[in-house]
């Protein structure tokens, strides 16, 4: 999801602002690439982890909460190719 987000940040749109512009799916990548890389041992045993603080459990979780209002809500969607 990040790379494809990344990869055409021209065709999501952020529901802030006065007008669709690539900067908030490039901030829409960058607190998913937080959240991917903060959180090293959501997953475990494929790459070495470490137990993360409550602090950074807490931020994680308000991250992913925030992230997944965004999508469910409509405030980041991706835009229709044009024709």
């Amino acid at each position: 999801m990040i790379k494809v987000i990344e990869n055409s940040p021209g065709r999501w749109v952020v529901g802030i602002g006065s007008a669709p512009s690539s900067s908030g799916a490039e901030t829409i990548a960058r607190m998913t690439r937080l959240l991917w890389s903060g959180q090293t041992s959501r997953h475990g045993g494929s790459h070495p982890t470490r137990d993360e603080t409550i602090a950074e459990a807490r931020a994680a979780v308000h991250l992913a909460v925030a992230l997944l209002n965004f999508f469910i809500d409509g405030i980041f969607i991706r835009q229709p190719p044009e024709a």
